[in-house]
């Protein structure tokens, strides 16, 4: 087994769920679909007990892993959490994190969050099963109140595009 942070070609890798880390500050948490197509899921983490809105995030399913694990994918597009459905299929899942720090957010994302301060911002990919399959990549925007454990690299390019087609689904 990994440890729970371990950092390979620049890149973090963990088997944490962002919901682990969420929990442990928050509470409860669940998950709201925003949007959700066969390619793109838009979702918003918010605090079972307040509603209060900790993430959004813009996920792109990969091809090789949906139908790698269409089970599973079905319990996600059903309106799962992907790491919750995942561990509870007995999958093993792991979080590839390209990048994660903090960077002003679009406009809409500040006002879900009720905060004008940077956000943090990163980028992920999840790889799935022994053969740690790539399933999805993912965009992700957590609250300026949210204390992330590893702040490392810089926002690239396309996560600038995707927060901002983030956005607009909003």
């Amino acid at each position: 087994m990994l440890p729970p942070f371990l950092s390979y070609n620049r890149a973090m890798i963990t088997s944490q769920l962002s919901s682990d880390i969420l929990e442990e500050q928050f509470g409860p948490t669940a998950v709201n679909i925003l949007h959700q197509d066969n390619t793109i899921r838009i979702i918003q983490t918010f605090v079972i007990k307040t509603g209060q809105v900790l993430e959004l995030s813009l996920v792109r399913f990969l091809p090789e892993g949906v139908a790698a694990f269409s089970a599973v994918h079905q319990s996600v597009l059903s309106g799962d959490s992907m790491g919750k459905a995942f561990r509870a299929a007995g999958v093993e899942f792991r979080r590839e994190t390209e990048f994660a720090c903090h960077h002003n957010v679009p406009s809409a994302l500040q006002r879900c969050f009720d905060s004008q301060e940077p956000a943090t911002v990163s980028n992920v990919r999840i790889l799935v099963g022994p053969d740690k399959v790539p399933y999805a990549t993912i965009v992700e925007s957590y609250t300026p109140i949210t204390k992330w454990p590893h702040l490392f690299g810089d926002i690239t390019p396309q996560a600038k595009t995707d927060l901002n087609l983030l956005a607009e689904h909003l």
